[in-house]
């Protein structure tokens, strides 16, 4: 890929050696992506974004899964920021996940999302970005609906202060 393009690549793998493999063959800044707040996934992971400069994509989730509320997902993301300053990365390189459910199944889940990207400003000064995986919400609709929840979710995201989005480039409206 990197022969072909310059653009950031992220690296989503559960092996260490191949997410360092990725890491050493990337020729712009790399993301390393999905690293949930458990302690063995920082401990093998954030070393390896010190060591090639890469950012973090860290997901408020541990081994107990998702929390159910805001406070409990920032209570996590705050976890990762410290770990962040802990491990010496700028805190501007770490982009926090709220992870995002599909909301035919998780629909009060959606609420709790927006209030932790909201809330994500203020864990520390500079805050950490926030992203979200669109897709994750419409998951399992019917598939006339999706491209409309996506849309309706992202712009209530981007109103709660939302920096990035892993979403359909495809979607034509989604895009405008």
């Amino acid at each position: 890929i990197t022969e072909v393009t310059d653009v950031r690549l992220a690296i989503d793998t559960t092996k260490i050696d191949v997410m360092e493999a990725g890491l050493s063959s990337c020729r712009s800044k790399p993301i390393i992506n999905s690293v949930n707040a458990n302690d063995d996934k920082i401990a093998a992971l954030f070393p390896l974004a010190k060591k090639f400069n890469a950012s973090i994509i860290g997901l408020t989730m541990d081994k107990s899964g998702i929390p159910k509320d805001a406070e409990g997902r920032l209570e996590l993301a705050m976890k990762i920021v410290s770990n962040c300053v802990e491990y010496g990365i700028d805190v501007q390189e770490l982009f926090i996940d709220a992870v995002i459910l599909p909301v035919n199944v998780a629909q009060t889940h959606a609420k709790e999302v927006l209030r932790t990207i909201e809330r994500s400003k203020i864990l520390s000064d500079p805050s950490p970005k926030t992203i979200l995986g669109l897709s994750n919400i419409s998951q399992g609709a019917l598939p006339k609906y999706r491209n409309l929840i996506n849309r309706t979710f992202l712009s209530m995201a981007i109103g709660a202060g939302l920096d990035g989005a892993i979403m359909d480039a495809e979607d034509k409206d989604l895009m405008d």
